[in-house]
């Protein structure tokens, strides 16, 4: 919660910056991307992890304010992290199992850009509004499961990246952006990085 915080005071101050009406507007931007995360805490007690390196996808708006502060608004699916099948290595029963962990959610971020030419390097903090899912299937001596577990959360959110106008006012970006602790105890939690590219229109 203090970082949430800490990230509110940050946006809070930058709506009390000037507007510089040569450089504000908005934009919008869109993006595809892998995130890599280490084992989720419940998929990781199946012992079967295979997969955590998945696809991701975002798409956002934002408003520039000057030409070195801007707030984002966007969607950012983190896609399914999988385990592999699991069975009884003892052989004394028919016990099989597979999970799956899913995270999705809005993102609320302050962007600070450093323009140098065409080149922007950015730096950016926020928060993103998780919704969990942690599934699960299987059978024990042929008898079927299955079940779902969810769950919303407020996760922390840090990124850097750089942008490159190819021509006004169309510019591609590279993003690494971290997500801390994202899910609960109840679906487990799992840290991602996510690395994107993707398109940015201004307006």
């Amino acid at each position: 919660m203090k970082r949430i915080r800490a990230c509110a005071a940050w946006m809070t101050l930058a709506l009390t910056c000037n507007v510089n009406a040569d450089e504000s507007g908005p934009y919008l931007s869109a993006g595809l991307g892998r995130v890599d995360a280490p084992d989720n805490a419940s998929l990781g007690a199946l012992r079967g992890q295979t997969d955590n390196d998945v696809w991701s996808w975002t798409v956002g708006v934002g408003y520039r304010f000057n030409k070195n502060i801007a707030l984002e608004l966007g969607y950012l699916d983190l896609g399914e992290l999988e385990s592999g099948n699991l069975t009884d290595p003892t052989g004394s029963t028919d016990a099989r199992a597979r999970a799956g962990f899913a995270a999705d959610g809005a993102t609320f971020a302050l962007v600070g850009t450093f323009p140098i030419g065409r080149w922007e390097p950015y730096v950016k903090a926020g928060v993103m509004f998780s919704s969990t899912e942690l599934r699960f299937s299987g059978s024990t001596d042929s008898v079927p499961f299955a079940g779902r577990i969810t769950d919303d959360t407020e996760d922390p959110l840090y990124g850097a990246g750089v942008r490159f106008t190819v021509a006004e006012p169309l510019q591609v970006y590279l993003d690494l952006t971290y997500l801390d602790d994202v899910g609960e105890h109840d679906t487990g939690q799992s840290n991602y990085l996510n690395g994107s590219a993707g398109v940015l229109w201004r307006f």
